[in-house]
């Protein structure tokens, strides 16, 4: 979002409108749904793969590290 040029104090304000629950959920299922597409790959690939998408995504980085350890 600071890449859109949107200020630090919105970005801080929308999130807080965000119900913490609905927004761990949301992260699950689109990591998880990510993960079933990368099956194939090594689990070395899949990692790289899933950083990268969650990454442009937005995610925050503590969430994908804590996500790609977990498997």
């Amino acid at each position: 979002m600071k890449n859109r040029k949107i200020s630090d104090y919105n970005i801080k304000l929308a999130l807080e409108e965000i119900n913490h629950d609905d927004y761990i959920e949301t992260f699950n299922l689109i990591s998880n749904k990510k993960l079933d597409t990368l099956k194939s790959l090594n689990p070395i690939k899949r990692k790289e793969k899933l950083l990268a998408f969650l990454t442009y995504k937005g995610w925050e980085k503590e969430m994908i590290y804590e996500k790609l350890n977990s498997f």
